[in-house]
């Protein structure tokens, strides 16, 4: 199978797909796209550090130069592109895939991730082999950048309540999966004040888990709140844009959460809209209004907010997107948004999710192949809104179902959401007996 080179950018197995000798001609893309100056960071995989030596000698073939941040969250490396006046940047990762896929994604100077158009002028650079390839004499150089993640944090520390936060003498667990969340959280704990232990830290020795940071895979850090007798855990996918929480009672609450509670906590001091994608909890539109939901795609959302002037932005995956800091999903931000509102609110989260409606999630997933039967489905559910601008996504009452191909991995996606366990789950079973009806025709 071919790499996936999609609005997220680019993904495959190692070595099987995403080999040295594709990351050289990708490297020639990215260098005669962007033509400048080039930073380049990666998360902690095995292979990334691999993947980039072949990536940067494709970059510097074109004449542009490269500044290599080293394994630092996708974020970081997003701010730093627009800190610093840059050409583009590449973050090499492919974020919550497990440890034998790589990727890299591609960033604009502003500060966001290339939109599907401009990520189209790249893959025709790629597909077309249109490179501009320097003389000798002209190719690009590389140097050095240690400062990225401090850079972010300093940021940070200007947007939030620093004193409350310190004053609040919370302890918190975090799980780095031995990628960048763990190195630069525990740098912005120590910023904070805040008391922290780290489980998993060490970047570059291989994962200790799958990577998404979904309940089932969180269960040493709930042990390790427990343990420690933390008032948070936190965790994230390898590249630092997805949060997920575990509470002060050991529960891993799953991302979905993450986008509420800052909404929930952001809405008191900030009106205007938000942005999140359609396969996000319905949860969001019992905490603000109005709610604009967009395709599945981080830069799907960020454009809709641009355009809307939104407030807050972000996914059902964990990611915040605050556009005080900068357009992209932040762990960090979210981190710290997070313990701000546990010190404004006085009390454990716990507590602060017993204000919040109860949904029951399934996310699913069936084979590429899979075709989406949207008659069938639509009769089915028998649904008062329908969208169809990213795969299937129906509506009605309280229930919400989104069948749409990823744009990650080659699959269909699956995700119903009801007010009960029981019905999630009969309905789950329901369409995928219908999908399963319709490959058997």
């Amino acid at each position: 199978m071919a790499i996936i080179f999609s609005i997220s950018g680019v993904r495959g197995r190692v070595p099987d797909e995403l080999t040295p000798d594709i990351m050289v001609q990708l490297g020639k893309s990215i260098g005669t796209y962007f033509r400048g100056d080039i930073l380049i960071g990666r998360d902690g995989r095995r292979s990334s550090h691999l993947l980039e030596h072949a990536l940067i000698s494709g970059i510097l073939l074109t004449g542009s130069n490269v500044r290599i941040g080293g394994i630092v969250p996708t974020p970081t490396l997003i701010y730093n592109t627009h800190k610093l006046n840059v050409a583009g940047g590449i973050m090499i990762t492919a974020s919550h895939n497990p440890e034998v896929w790589n990727g890299i994604k591609f960033l604009h100077p502003d500060g966001r991730f290339l939109l599907p158009q401009e990520v189209q002028q790249l893959n025709q650079i790629y597909h077309q082999n249109r490179y501009h390839i320097a003389s000798w004499d002209k190719f690009g150089t590389i140097s050095y950048d240690h400062h990225m993640i401090e850079r972010h944090i300093h940021r940070i520390l200007e947007l939030v309540d620093t004193k409350s936060i310190s004053s609040g003498h919370f302890k918190v667990v975090v799980d780095g999966l031995n990628s960048s969340f763990g190195l630069a959280a525990t740098k912005l704990l120590d910023a904070l004040n805040v008391d922290h232990i780290c489980i998993n830290c060490e970047p570059g020795r291989g994962f200790t888990r799958l990577p998404e940071p979904i309940p089932q895979h969180l269960t040493d850090l709930s042990q390790a709140v427990l343990n420690h007798k933390a008032d948070l855990g936190i965790t994230s996918d390898a590249d630092g844009d997805r949060l997920s929480i575990v509470t002060d009672h050991g529960v891993p609450i799953g991302e979905e959460y993450t986008l509420p509670l800052v909404a929930y906590h952001l809405c008191k001091s900030r009106h205007g809209p938000i942005v999140t994608n359609l396969s996000t909890s319905q949860m969001i539109e019992h905490i603000a209004s109005p709610i604009i939901r967009t395709p599945v795609g981080e830069a799907h959302v960020v454009a809709k907010m641009l355009e809307t002037h939104a407030i807050l932005g972000g996914e059902g995956n964990g990611g915040i997107i605050d556009p005080q800091l900068h357009y992209t999903r932040d762990a960090l931000i979210g981190t710290a948004r997070i313990l701000e509102l546990l010190a404004h609110e006085g009390c454990k989260l716990s507590e602060i999710l017993t204000r919040f409606p109860h949904y029951s999630m399934i996310k699913d997933k069936l084979p590429i192949s899979t075709t989406i039967p949207k008659a069938k489905l639509i009769a089915y559910l028998n649904p008062d809104t329908i969208r169809e601008d990213d795969g299937l996504w129906l509506r009605r009452d309280k229930i919400m179902v989104h069948v749409r191909p990823s744009n990650t991995e080659p699959i269909v996606r699956i995700v119903v959401e009801t007010p009960d366990d029981h019905t999630t789950s009969r309905i789950l079973q329901d369409i995928k007996d219908i999908m399963g009806a319709q490959c058997a025709a």
